[in-house]
């Protein structure tokens, strides 16, 4: 009886010493989160990937992500241009409907000129 609750207490204390430690995830588990994170359009490259298991559902990623600048800011124009138009000028202050048509205006000019860069490059 006493060397079955020796093995039990041992395997407790070694699962619960993991736990407590820090295992890692599995490779294949980490590579498949890196595949994911690469195959978005935005992402260059992935640089030092660190995985942790806190608790038993829970892990933690860290990872250096190099993003693409010219489809990030892409993004941004694109989202700044679905943006409505500010209200009329009565409800919003002059000085923020002045900063929206400047916004508005840079974004245009922008788009017009992103494709003009994407061609000399």
């Amino acid at each position: 009886m006493a060397s079955l609750v020796c093995g039990v207490a041992t395997f407790l204390m070694r699962k619960s010493g993991n736990a407590l430690l820090g295992e890692t995830l599995p490779s294949w588990r980490v590579q498949a989160l890196v595949g994911k994170l690469e195959a978005h359009p935005s992402v260059v490259n992935i640089y030092d990937v660190k995985t942790e298991m806190v608790g038993t559902d829970t892990v933690r990623f860290k990872a250096e992500v190099q993003f693409h600048p010219r489809v990030i800011t892409e993004r941004v124009l694109l989202a700044g241009l679905k943006r409505p138009a500010p209200a009329a000028e009565g409800t919003v202050g002059p000085e923020l409907a002045a900063h929206a048509m400047a916004y508005q205006v840079i974004c245009e000019r922008l788009q017009d000129t992103l494709p003009l860069l994407s061609q000399a490059a």
